[in-house]
């Protein structure tokens, strides 16, 4: 099957996805990947930071930047809490434990908050 990033960049590529017969996790991973991307790219922009500066503020290669903000490459966690840790946002973990039946509460899940 051909790379998810080949050819799904924006909600209109999605519907091109279709046509390649996309299964809906992989558009709903696709989805995760450019909304985390497009994240990062307007909290740098907000920043005034280039994708080379960022990169070197992380340790990484300005090109890595790129592929992250464009969803051609997935992240690990460590990276992600990297990120968020240098541009100054919460990292907040998408998994939850279940609702409880009697109380309709998740328990406290906090979010990552940078020193």
């Amino acid at each position: 099957m051909i790379p998810l990033s080949t050819y799904v960049r924006t909600l209109e590529d999605y519907k091109k996805a279709m046509a390649y017969r996309m299964t809906e996790k992989e558009i709903a991973f696709a989805t995760v990947d450019l909304e985390i991307g497009n994240a990062i790219r307007k909290t740098r922009e907000i920043k005034h930071l280039s994708q080379r500066e960022l990169a070197a503020m992380i340790g990484v290669a300005p090109a890595q930047i790129n592929r992250w903000e464009s969803g051609k490459q997935n992240f690990t966690v460590h990276s992600l809490v990297r990120i968020a840790s240098i541009i100054g946002c919460d990292f907040v973990c998408p998994l939850q434990p279940p609702k409880s039946p009697e109380t309709g509460d998740r328990g406290d899940v906090p979010a990552y908050k940078p020193d």
